[in-house]
């Protein structure tokens, strides 16, 4: 089974659809011994306009592995546990970041 926690509003599934999506190699390790999990797969969702941002945050965390985008929803295995996070202004991903430019990619 694949747990799923959404920490998102109804409102913010809308808007907050780009997802960066990575494999936790610290917590996904600590699952397995403590038998909780096989894999902790933490996303952030976030507004297209902010999805680089968010993506190169991710991949400056050195327990981030298998960093990519998504958008909508997640496909787990049997045993991972997914826990979508938002990210809205003031969060450290957008620290510095003009929000008025979209990033076209």
């Amino acid at each position: 089974m694949v747990t799923v926690v959404d920490d998102r509003t109804d409102e913010q599934r809308e808007t907050h659809y780009a997802l960066c999506v990575a494999t936790d190699a610290l917590m996904s390790r600590m699952g397995r011994e403590c038998g909780m999990c096989q894999r902790s797969i933490p996303a952030w969702a976030c507004e297209p306009r902010d999805a680089i941002h968010v993506e190169r945050w991710v991949r400056s965390r050195a327990e981030m592995k298998r960093v990519r985008r998504a958008t909508h929803r997640i496909k787990g295995r049997d045993g991972d546990h997914i826990h979508i996070y938002v990210v809205t202004e003031g969060h450290p991903a957008l620290e510095g970041v003009d929000r008025r430019v979209i990033d076209w990619v």
